[in-house]
């Protein structure tokens, strides 16, 4: 992911794979778009899918908003989208759950100052929502404790001076 357009002179909408041993590019573009200052930030792949964050409003003929599923093979966006009003700088799983943080306030309408959590199969809003501060900018599953880093002081009303962890069943 990110803000280019082309590689090697293959079209590749800010998201593309390469084989480094072949220093190929492959067949694989979820063709990414949207209409201000738009990029891919970050790619999480589980299973079947990539999850793309960022700020975009189409992935192929798909209307997304900062947050998108495609097939790992080809690309091809599942439609799946959830209403993000801003963007999203990383994305991960754990379990049932798909985890977000980024520069956004509301998710779905609801408030989720810059970290909010989607059931990964139906996209629905779930209750993970880590109260951060400001901008949420890394987020990593590491052993079941979620380390989440960003421009960001407090988080559930404790001081955490640009990042902390958590356990993922007790927050």
């Amino acid at each position: 992911g990110g803000n280019f357009l082309c590689f090697q002179n293959n079209t590749r909408n800010r998201g593309m794979s390469i084989d480094i041993m072949q220093d190929s590019v492959h067949t694989w573009n979820p063709d990414i778009t949207g209409s201000f200052f738009f990029s891919a930030n970050c790619m999480h792949i589980e299973d079947s899918l990539v999850h793309i964050g960022g700020r975009f409003s189409t992935v192929g003929d798909s209307s997304v908003s900062n947050l998108a599923a495609v097939d790992k093979t080809f690309g091809v966006s599942t439609g799946q989208s959830i209403p993000i009003d801003d963007k999203v700088w990383d994305v991960t799983v754990k379990g049932d759950s798909l985890l977000f943080v980024g520069e956004f306030l509301a998710v779905d309408g609801t408030f989720r100052r810059f970290g909010a959590g989607v059931h990964k199969t139906t996209w629905n809003l779930n209750n993970w929502r880590p109260r951060l501060k400001d901008d949420g900018l890394l987020l990593e599953n590491v052993n079941g404790e979620l380390q989440i880093g960003g421009r960001f002081e407090m988080t559930n009303n404790y001081p955490r001076k640009n990042g902390y962890a958590l356990n993922l069943v007790t927050k």
